[in-house]
């Protein structure tokens, strides 16, 4: 069955603290059988039971498993492995309290692909019948004692009917009368299964075991066949054998018959009160008055104590009996984000109602905090879109040039363009989609931009200009028409950014610019052709004493007559009304 072949496993290897733990250890297991390991503390016992059961890696050899290698196999493999075949029984029972023992039994069964649910009851009970838990198959684990909690945690390794069960001290935690209980229930599972157990009771292992291997210092000082006695002397607290009480007393007073039993020659000082069909005992200072009944763990027997024979240990325990169905086992994960969120909300709802309501004030308290905490953190987060009106890659600089300065600013290679005065520019822009509408015109505001400056890249609609009365605009433009006039604009059908794509900016001097393009560079920005660009830059308004004078491209003009000259043929030559 199981094969360990010269293993060696160290702690904190190559270090000056280095531990070998497992020291080239040779073991074979048969297929059935209950193995026992003994050993002090630190000598290697657990390491050995966790390498076998693939928790744990070695360092140099190999374990066989059915003749597979499983030191050859990854860590994915070797979980599949003993999910499949290796049941476990922790010490500290490692249980989910927030599950009934039904469902932390049927947990097993899930994991290996089990779902149908008359399967899952059938084998589920007969676990719990087998380890006397049905009647609590519906109560929370967390409201079990230790002794109850192991033997769910017995349950559930046994449930998928594993080739070897591994247990680490499976009594480590409990009184001597559910140890007995647990006992006898391992005894029966090793029967039909082999089961390898680490144990510091060796009275336990010589009366149950069908074999001991004693370890110490990471080595096998011994590996026996256990030819155990026939009776086990082992004492259990909670029992008291009247008769091997040596101090007995009988007495009758009236109608109070008094039995009395001491281990030792000492007097008792008792007040004894009938009332009402009750019974009220009052001790001195220095004695417990402790009530034995029928819910007690104290056993009063009238009898001498006597050892257990192996007819007393003697149970029967067989898995295929519980089998509807024969299912091909493959492991599986059964907890995903549905699952936790519905346990979740299963664990809440069987809250009190106190509990829902604090619940639901903590959430509603959270939800403001966070709000509130969003709303803080927003206000330092400034956009762009809120303040930039020009050309982000604009210099702004205010003052005068002289001519030799703006030359030398031309020259400059890391210089694009450069702007005399300001570049905030508005357009008219029509909202004529509906005869409701064809009066309306509301002013877009924009910067204007040398087409030259366009980054084709950063196009998300349309094409590029293919003549000088065709434009590409921003999307930050787009958005600051919708913030300032998002109700007409709306109502006007100006649902989508793709929507601009053909309509038309007005001005009075250079006429309808047509939009063909919507760009993403994030400035407020319509690119255009650089002889329009400069006249609408140079068309702004200067007063003088008694007129005013607009300077502008002649090109553009309509109804212009030549009175007298020439039209401008050089650089700094201009025409006047």
């Amino acid at each position: 069955m199981i094969r360990i072949k010269k293993v060696d496993k160290y702690f904190n290897r190559f270090r000056k603290n280095q531990i070998h733990v497992i020291n080239k250890t040779d073991l074979e297991f048969e297929a059935t059988g209950l193995v026992a390991l003994l050993g002090p503390s630190g000598c290697g016992k657990t390491t050995l039971l966790n390498v076998i059961g693939g928790l744990d890696k070695v360092d140099r050899g190999a374990i066989y498993l059915k003749n597979k290698k499983l030191t050859r196999f990854s860590d994915n493999a070797i979980d599949n492995l003993r999910n499949l075949y290796i049941g476990y029984v922790f010490q500290d029972y490692h249980l989910i309290d927030d599950l009934t023992v039904f469902d932390n039994v049927a947990l097993a069964l899930r994991m290996v692909g089990i779902k149908d649910k008359e399967e899952l009851k059938s084998r589920v009970n007969y676990a719990l019948q087998a380890v006397g838990l049905y009647r609590y198959r519906n109560r929370y684990t967390d409201m079990l004692s230790g002794g109850e909690r192991q033997r769910v945690a017995i349950a559930r390794a046994i449930v998928k009917d594993p080739m070897i069960i591994i247990a680490d001290e499976p009594t480590g935690n409990l009184d001597s009368r559910n140890t007995i209980e647990v006992m006898k229930i391992i005894k029966a599972i090793s029967k039909y299964k082999l089961v390898i157990m680490v144990t510091h009771e060796r009275a336990l292992a010589d009366f149950y075991a069908s074999r001991i291997i004693e370890i110490r210092d990471g080595k096998v000082i011994s590996d026996q066949i256990n030819n155990h006695e026939d009776e086990l002397d082992y004492r259990i607290d909670q029992k008291i054998y009247l008769r091997d009480i040596p101090y007995q007393m009988q007495s009758r007073i009236g109608n109070l018959f008094v039995k009395y039993y001491s281990d030792s020659y000492q007097s008792a000082d008792l007040t004894i009160v009938m009332k009402n069909n009750n019974l009220y005992i009052l001790g001195s200072e220095k004695q417990r008055i402790e009530n034995v009944g029928k819910n007690s763990i104290v056993e009063l027997i009238d009898d001498h104590y006597r050892k257990i024979t192996k007819e007393d240990a003697d149970e029967e325990f067989d898995m295929e009996k519980a089998k509807k169905k024969h299912y091909r086992l493959k492991y599986r994960s059964i907890f995903n984000p549905l699952t936790v969120f519905v346990s979740g909300i299963k664990k809440i709802l069987n809250y009190s109602n106190l509990r829902k309501i604090l619940l639901l004030a903590f959430f509603v308290s959270a939800m403001l905090i966070t709000y509130s905490l969003s709303s803080i953190v927003a206000t330092y987060d400034y956009k762009d879109s809120y303040f930039v009106t020009v050309n982000k890659e604009y210099l702004i600089y205010r003052g005068d040039l002289t001519v030799e300065e703006y030359i030398s600013l031309i020259d400059n290679p890391l210089i694009k363009d450069i702007v005399i005065g300001e570049t905030g520019y508005y357009f008219d822009f029509p909202l004529d989609n509906y005869y409701q509408s064809q009066n309306q015109i509301y002013m877009i505001k924009t910067s204007l931009t040398s087409i030259e400056v366009l980054d084709v890249s950063t196009l998300v609609f349309g094409r590029e200009p293919k003549n000088d009365h065709e434009i590409v605009i921003d999307r930050l433009v787009i958005t600051d028409f919708e913030r300032d006039n998002w109700g007409a604009a709306k109502q006007a059908g100006w649902i989508n950014e793709v929507d601009f794509i053909g309509r038309v900016l007005n001005h009075q001097i250079v006429g309808d610019l047509t939009i063909v393009g919507i760009c993403d560079q994030g400035s407020p920005s319509v690119y255009l052709d650089k002889s329009l660009y400069v006249n609408l830059l140079s068309n702004d308004t200067k007063s003088y004493s008694d007129y005013e004078q607009k300077i502008y491209d002649y090109k553009y003009a309509k109804d212009m007559t030549l009175k007298k000259g020439h039209w401008p043929e050089n650089d700094y030559e201009v025409i006047v009304n």
